[in-house]
């Protein structure tokens, strides 16, 4: 469903840690915002709880905010 929303950032992390690089945080935000009124069905579709998806989303965009101030990218790893 991320590819078909025209994510190009998510599905990289089908394995791999993705890496957002400081030029690439302004894209990297919009297409989440263009994801946040999809997580409902993200959520359920993956078989997590929406606030679940919601509150990782959220951090994970807390984190690129403040990678953008400071200038940086962001790496977010698998588990």
């Amino acid at each position: 469903m991320i590819q078909i929303l025209g994510s190009r950032f998510f599905p990289q992390l089908d394995g791999v840690d993705l890496y957002v690089e400081p030029g690439e945080i302004d894209g990297f935000l919009a297409v989440w915002e263009a994801l946040r009124r999809h997580l409902p069905g993200l959520a359920k579709q993956a078989g997590y709880e929406a606030d679940c998806v919601a509150e990782r989303f959220g951090n994970i965009v807390a984190e690129a905010l403040r990678a953008k101030a400071a200038g940086g990218g962001i790496i977010i790893g698998q588990r």
